[in-house]
């Protein structure tokens, strides 16, 4: 067993002192160090960071999203303007009227104009098809004829006050006038102007049409003879008043209609 022997200075102690001091100052050194290794990162990013990593950013699509557009409500389209119709111009100068383009006014080729001791002119309004929509006939002495024992029915009358009918005793404007007799075979219809008023009486038996223009020398029939077998655009099942009543909704005979309602004086 070895002993410490004193030189008998007191450095004895002395060094016991530094050597203590020492061990202490190593140790601290060592507590340091560890605490250093604790707050560091090996990569030397501090201990207090997020433990988490940024989130990636949003992956970027093929399209960037744009505003939503601002849509327009367009315009409502315009309905087509209907087309003018034609017209005709008497020779004589009196008389005008419209009718549909595509109609053709040209000699009358049918017996009626032979019906008549007229001095004026006879034509007739033909359609696209070579169907008479009306019959024109100028410079005759107006009148009706009556059928003994055959009913009369209106199915359409109505004014015309552009129309002047120049016998101004009879005190009534022409006025377009549907009406027929119900023969036993079949109806006699007539789409027709009549300047000879109304009729109301059902078992009159006339067809009242025609108009003058010079008093008791010279007048007109501008209308549209129809028998039992005039092909009208209706079902062919149908016969009788219901046959003419259905016809009434057709454009054809509608266009009839303004036709001979568009009749005026010139003079």
């Amino acid at each position: 067993m070895s002993s410490v022997q004193s030189d008998g200075t007191g450095n004895t102690g002395k060094r016991r002192s530094r050597l203590l001091a020492i061990i202490i100052a190593v140790v601290a050194l060592a507590v340091a160090a560890a605490a250093l290794f604790v707050a560091l990162r090996p990569d030397g990013s501090a201990a207090g960071d997020a433990e988490t990593t940024p989130s990636a950013a949003p992956a970027a699509t093929e399209t960037e999203a744009t505003p939503e557009e601002t849509v327009l409500a367009s315009p409502e389209p315009e309905e087509p303007a209907a087309p003018e119709p034609a017209s005709y111009t008497t020779a004589d100068g009196m008389l005008k009227f419209d009718h549909p383009i595509g109609w053709t006014v040209q000699p009358l080729s049918s017996p009626s104009k032979d019906t008549y001791n007229q001095t004026g002119e006879a034509l007739e309004v033909v359609n696209a098809d070579g169907q008479t929509m009306a019959e024109l006939i100028t410079g005759v002495v107006t009148g009706f004829v009556a059928v003994q024992g055959v009913p009369y029915v209106e199915f359409d009358y109505e004014p015309i006050p552009g129309l002047e009918d120049k016998e101004s005793g009879r005190g009534e404007a022409p006025a377009f006038v549907f009406h027929g007799l119900d023969h036993a075979a079949g109806f006699e219809a007539d789409m027709a102007i009549t300047g000879w008023g109304r009729q109301t009486d059902p078992e009159s038996a006339v067809l009242p049409h025609g108009f003058e223009f010079i008093p008791g020398t010279s007048g007109a029939f501008f209308n549209r003879p129809m028998g039992p077998d005039t092909v009208l655009p209706v079902d062919p099942a149908l016969t009788g008043a219901p046959r003419l009543e259905a016809y009434m909704q057709t454009e054809e005979y509608k266009e009839i209609k303004a036709m001979m309602m568009s009749l005026r004086f010139l003079q």
